[in-house]
């Protein structure tokens, strides 16, 4: 399924792409130079990450499980972050 994975543009790996979580770790760091910027726990106990290239040009939503399986959510360009405050709304 890797290979497959390394073909695909980024947008077609949000399709359905799910792998353990060491490994999806290094296929985006290999592939897109994208590592964890964010994290989150969801009340299910899902953890959630924000993978991002140094540069913005990246980015990735993946989903972890309980289990260990990480399914990309989300994938794409142009990442930028926000600095909001309280006083920015």
């Amino acid at each position: 399924m890797t290979s497959l994975l390394l073909a695909l543009p980024s947008t077609a790996i949000a399709a359905s792409a799910c792998l353990p979580h060491d490994k999806m770790l290094d296929l985006l760091a290999s592939r897109y130079n994208e590592y964890p910027s964010s994290v989150g726990l969801e009340h299910g106990g899902r953890l959630i990450e924000v993978f991002t290239a140094e540069d913005g040009s990246t980015w990735t939503l993946a989903m972890t499980t309980p289990d260990g399986a990480t399914c990309v959510i989300a994938a794409g360009v142009e990442w930028m972050e926000a600095l909001a405050t309280k006083e920015t709304y």
